[in-house]
């Protein structure tokens, strides 16, 4: 019986061996020879030791039965530690920055396509494999496109973005930016697309639609284009304004005299939250969470029309660093009488009732701890 399981065993083993991507062992010359020698693509897996992804798309999917099949059939498959070795050196010519990245490079060296993130779903993987080693969907082919015909510049900036892309995207969007009508350029396909790569104010492209306001309203409407300028605006800020509290940024930083000369510069940028923010900064990079309620306070009475995610974001932020929960309970308790969203006035009310939890929780341990 023993001999049995052993054999049953040995053969079990064999099998699931195969079952499974064969990852070449040599360089990445050799991979590049075995890849030109078979007419094949290279499929490389760019990993570190560090990345949890990486490790959930080797277990789930290299090491199954339909990514064997699949990789070892039509790929020269090589893995590398991005941080090690030859590694290091294929991360700077590839410019890889994220991982898992998973590269598919043709047999002279060249980058065909790329793939970023992980799953655990071997069939939904290899689908994603197999739309990026179409030659239609190669950052080569598509830019041939773009350049043949620039009308195709929003489909050929989709692609960018959808590949990560995102200084490669900004610097021809500004590009066309100034080449485009205001209707070309405010149309909704063309600015969701600007929406999506403008991660801060410091872009370019942000700068040029400031000073492009006035086509912009026309086009766009007021309550449009004011609530894309307030969003990048008042995202940007309270991330520096997080960073100063934490100590990773100088409150006199260029970054934060760049947001002065804006709002000098920009009348758009004098009202709504953004004027908030700006007014309320000093007392929420010296983290005074009384003084910061008082100015949100005075804000909203003077009948100015705020931004119900911007101001409470801005407490919640200071209260993080802070761990001033009264004055914050009661900015909450208020600003729940003010709004007219019932949303809103239940999110608010639930807000103070969480920094009301904490408050109980820290006297009890108090009390605790003072038996």
């Amino acid at each position: 019986m023993k001999k049995i399981v052993l054999v049953f065993s040995i053969a079990l083993f064999g099998f699931t061996a195969q079952a499974q991507i064969n990852f070449e062992t040599g360089s990445f010359n050799d991979a590049i020879k075995k890849a030109s020698a078979e007419g094949k693509m290279i499929f490389m897996d760019c990993y570190t030791d560090w990345c949890m992804p990486c490790k959930v798309l080797d277990h789930f999917v290299f090491k199954s039965v339909e990514g064997g099949e699949y990789f070892n059939a039509k790929f020269i498959n090589i893995k590398m530690d991005m941080e090690k070795g030859e590694g290091i050196d294929l991360q700077k010519k590839y410019k890889v920055t994220s991982y898992p990245t998973l590269l598919l490079i043709n047999p002279d060296g060249t980058e065909h396509n790329r793939l970023t993130g992980a799953t655990n779903n071997p069939k939904e993987f290899i689908a994603r494999v197999e739309e990026a080693a179409k030659r239609e969907n190669s950052p080569v082919f598509q830019k041939q496109l773009y350049e043949n015909d620039k009308s195709r510049a929003n489909q050929y900036f989709s692609f960018l973005l959808s590949r990560g892309e995102y200084k490669s995207v900004s610097d021809l969007m500004q590009e066309t930016f100034k080449l485009r009508t205001p209707q070309e350029n405010y149309s909704a396909e063309s600015f969701a697309l600007y929406e999506k790569a403008i991660h801060d104010i410091f872009n370019p492209l942000y700068f040029e639609i400031l000073s492009d306001g006035d086509n912009a309203v026309k086009v766009l409407g007021e309550e449009r284009y004011t609530g894309f300028v307030n969003a990048k605006w008042s995202s940007t800020f309270t991330s520096l304004a997080g960073s100063i509290m934490t100590g990773n940024l100088n409150s006199e930083s260029e970054q934060m005299k760049r947001l002065s000369e804006m709002v000098s510069k920009f009348p758009i940028l004098n009202k709504g939250s953004v004027k908030f923010l700006y007014t309320a900064q000093k007392q929420m990079i010296a983290q005074n969470a009384p003084e910061l309620c008082a100015i949100a306070y005075d804000f909203i009475e003077k009948g100015d029309k705020f931004d119900e995610n911007t101001i409470p974001g801005a407490i919640s932020i200071l209260v993080f660093y802070n761990k001033d929960y009264k004055p914050a309970i009661e900015f909450f308790e208020k600003l729940a009488s003010y709004t007219k969203d019932e949303a809103n006035r239940t999110k608010f009310l639930k807000s103070a009732e969480a920094y009301k939890e904490i408050l109980k929780k820290q006297a009890e341990k108090a009390a605790n701890a003072a038996k």
